[in-house]
């Protein structure tokens, strides 16, 4: 084997072994508090591995979030974007452009204000900063 082509191969036993481990798990409660999910890790999985799992989700929101709109400037005359998630009510969204960093490309954050929660264990904080 090449020099190149050893590590990539550890690196894909370990995590076969590691997720092997995680679904022959006995207690289900302790596969949903894992940070890593099945579907996480399907991109690094062989082919072989990867296309049985594929098969078996329904549809691709099964893989991917759902758009709910776009957000935009506070300068905008609608300046926040409101939707309602299956455990999250009231949710808001709203982009504040700025340029600390002085480049040319400027930057900004996203914030997203969540209200009416179905349970405190679903808040989690998101923050997302550029320039």
């Amino acid at each position: 084997m090449s020099k190149t082509k050893t590590p990539l191969i550890c690196f894909l036993i370990i995590s076969l072994i590691t997720i092997l481990l995680l679904l022959l798990s006995k207690n289900p409660i302790n596969l949903e508090k894992t940070p890593i999910k099945l579907r996480d890790v399907l991109p690094i999985l062989p082919k072989q591995i990867s296309w049985p799992i594929l098969r078996t989700i329904n549809s691709a929101v099964d893989l991917s979030p759902t758009f709910v709109g776009a957000a935009s400037s506070a300068d905008a005359v609608n300046n926040s974007l409101v939707w309602k998630g299956a455990c999250f009510y009231s949710n808001t969204a709203w982009l504040e452009f700025h340029n600390k960093t002085g480049s040319q490309f400027g930057g900004g954050i996203l914030h997203i204000k969540v209200r009416k929660f179905s349970s405190k264990t679903d808040i989690y904080r998101v923050e997302y900063e550029t320039g």
